[in-house]
């Protein structure tokens, strides 16, 4: 099985209102054709009330046994990968 990571997550999160509860979050990412993986990943995480994408990564690095903050990056992949952007890394998309 794939391993999900956290701009996975938030690609299938895109449209998310936040606040967001984990049943909103997973029902938006069944919406975006979310994969088995990231359907997966996102019951893994305990239920809550997310007010932003970082709640959502936070709790998801939570379950995952991944780091919760981002990483180095501090959770801007995460951010540019929801928003379709560039990432942090280069300033191209990949």
């Amino acid at each position: 099985m794939a391993e999900t990571s956290a701009a996975d997550l938030a690609k299938n999160l895109k449209g998310t209102k936040f606040p967001a509860t984990k049943e909103d979050v997973e029902e938006q990412a069944r919406k975006n054709g979310a994969s088995g993986e990231v359907m997966e990943a996102i019951r893994a995480m305990p239920d809550s009330e997310f007010g932003s994408i970082t709640d959502v990564e936070r709790a998801f690095g939570q379950s995952s046994g991944k780091s919760g903050d981002g990483g180095p990056r501090g959770g801007k992949d995460i951010q540019a990968a929801q928003k379709g952007g560039q990432h942090s890394h280069g300033g191209t998309p990949r």
